[in-house]
């Protein structure tokens, strides 16, 4: 344990021997302010030092008391004894910020009091993984934020921010780029979320949108043609090739008959699509409705809108999913019934074996 630790633990326990009254006493006070303030600054690079730690979030508007509950939640602050009342002596009960912190188990309470009132907030990396939806990116934000679910998911559904931000949809699925980004904790909530629509920005360029154009879409039926594509593929390859199949669906005015949608459709996902979900009464069960569904079923990775702009030139009409993650792919319907019938058996030979 370092010096400027050992005297925080020292003060700590001076604290808790004394009686309540001599506490009062106010030249008590300025004795011990005086000993503290001795060496207050010296702790700034034991806040920033690197490696391990227990990563702590302090949401805004948590009292004194709410913060030592968050401490004691996370392992950092084991023996509270004295905590409130240090905070007091040190004048810093009301000044304690809202962040991320990053402790050590043995940091002392004055240490740990001195990186809350300074503000010693550490950056903080959020990762949205390809292809999830906004349910699941509302309980990440709420695990790297402290800010409720419904509130993010609120937000991300709202049709007014979405516009706000440029977009004609009623909302942001589909808009939120899947990777990763770096924040410090006063970035608010609409400013985390606006930086992964600008990023899908950068990612959708002037080749992007020419390409749209000569294709007669504009940015939201292409995120829902890939959103479509992600959602059905494994094997990133064939990501054009689905394209192509879609493409070609829409060409003959053909339901695109994508089970993905109807999952989209469903309240929970289900491993296994019955006959009866597939009449679920939903405008994204495109087995029920021709053309592309109202909008965007996931957040698509920046390969799935490629293959939305750069189809391959098939002439297949149907897919079937195989148990290795790839399909079959045919241009009739008599095909089609082969094939169905031929990943079948490959299906039910995985379940045997």
């Amino acid at each position: 344990m370092n010096w400027i630790e050992l005297q925080g633990g020292r003060a700590e326990k001076l604290i808790a021997g004394i009686p309540r009254g001599i506490r009062s006493l106010p030249g008590f006070f300025i004795l011990l302010i005086l000993f503290l303030s001795s060496y207050s600054l010296h702790n700034t690079s034991l806040a920033r030092k690197g490696g391990g730690g227990i990563s702590v979030v302090i949401p805004p508007g948590f009292t004194l008391r709410k913060i030592e509950e968050r401490l004691i939640e996370n392992g950092v602050l084991n023996n509270p004894r004295g905590f409130t009342l240090l905070a007091k002596v040190m004048g810093v009960e009301k000044r304690l910020k809202a962040g991320r912190y990053r402790f050590w188990e043995d940091s002392s309470k004055f240490l740990i009091l001195e990186i809350l009132s300074k503000g010693m907030i550490e950056p903080f990396r959020i990762t949205i993984p390809v292809g999830i939806r906004i349910e699941r990116i509302s309980e990440i934000l709420e695990k790297e934020l402290g800010i409720e679910k419904n509130k993010i998911l609120n937000l991300l559904k709202d049709g007014n921010f979405a516009r706000e931000l440029g977009f004609s949809a009623e909302g942001l699925e589909g808009y939120l780029f899947p990777d990763t980004y770096e924040f410090v904790f006063e970035t608010n909530l609409e400013e985390v979320v606006k930086v992964m629509p600008r990023r899908l920005l950068e990612v959708f360029d002037d080749e992007a949108r020419n390409r749209s154009k000569e294709m007669g879409l504009n940015l939201h039926e292409v995120l829902t043609m890939a959103s479509m594509i992600e959602k059905e593929i494994i094997l990133q390859s064939e990501g054009p090739i689905i394209g192509g199949v879609l493409y070609n669906r829409l060409k003959l005015n053909m339901p695109l008959q994508c089970d993905a949608t109807v999952q989209y459709a469903l309240p929970q996902w289900k491993s296994r699509l019955t006959y009866k979900d597939l009449k679920v009464n939903s405008p994204y069960n495109t087995y029920l409705h021709r053309g592309l569904p109202p909008g965007p079923i996931c957040n698509p990775s920046q390969a799935s809108i490629h293959a939305a702009l750069f189809p391959d030139s098939v002439d297949f009409l149907y897919y079937v999913a195989t148990p290795k993650g790839s399909h079959i792919f045919s241009r009739t319907h008599t095909e089609h019934i082969r094939a169905k019938r031929r990943a079948k058996k490959e299906w039910a030979q995985l379940m045997k074996n």
